[in-house]
């Protein structure tokens, strides 16, 4: 007797759970949508095993519509290879750490690091040469929002660290001018790729000049 209160006690509290959610999504979701919510779960309510599996559904659902909206933030890590273009140095091992944030669809405000690497076997017994670039910088996004791909352009601006194990580091100014084109996967999942020009100003004079490629994963909020 105990277990059949209690069964009638949640079915009751589930039922009416159902129809809270179930008239928010009225709001929520389309006309033809909603309705047939509705008709699912007056089919459903008999069972009460079927009418919890109902409420998880109905939570879920607003999160998937609610991915589709353009996203306020989002964040990349991505492998990079960097070429240098005339004077300068390749480094074919890389990474970048990025976050953008939208204060409206189309304009985007970018913080970016990252650090690129090369090793060259020197002859004899000398250790190895390690040469190593580091980026940290600032700047500016336009992107174009479509259904999956969005295309973006931007320029970014800051300090940067390279040099190598025997003739030491330096710090230098460097702008980077580039685009690509972010790809929703799935909700806010996606992947990312990307080619950037960059200008470094070294020791004062003009300039290094090297083409970077990226490619990696996006998350979207």
């Amino acid at each position: 007797m105990i277990i059949g209160r209690a069964e009638d006690v949640v079915g009751t509290q589930i039922t009416a759970g159902a129809a809270i959610v179930t008239t928010d999504l009225r709001h929520r979701l389309p006309a033809s949508t909603a309705g047939a919510v509705l008709a699912l779960v007056i089919a459903m309510r008999p069972t009460l095993l079927a009418q919890a599996a109902l409420l998880i559904c109905c939570v879920l659902l607003p999160t998937h519509v609610k991915a589709d909206e353009p996203p306020t933030t989002d964040f990349a890590a991505s492998y990079v290879f960097v070429s240098n273009i005339g004077y300068g140095n390749s480094y074919p091992a890389g990474w970048l750490a990025a976050v953008t944030w939208y204060p409206n669809e189309w304009f985007g405000v970018v913080g970016e690091v990252g650090g690129s690497y090369k090793s060259d076997a020197l002859p004899g017994a000398l250790p190895a040469l390690s040469g190593s670039i580091y980026n940290f910088m600032g700047g500016a996004k336009v992107v174009r929002r479509g259904s999956a791909a969005m295309p973006f352009a931007q320029a970014l601006f800051g300090p940067i660290r390279a040099g190598n194990n025997y003739g030491g580091y330096q710090r230098d100014f460097a702008s980077q001018f580039g685009g690509g084109v972010d790809l929703r996967v799935v909700g806010g999942f996606g992947v990312r790729a990307q080619a950037d020009y960059r200008v470094i100003t070294a020791g004062g004079q003009c300039c290094i000049k090297e083409l970077r490629v990226a490619a990696g994963v996006l998350l979207m909020r």
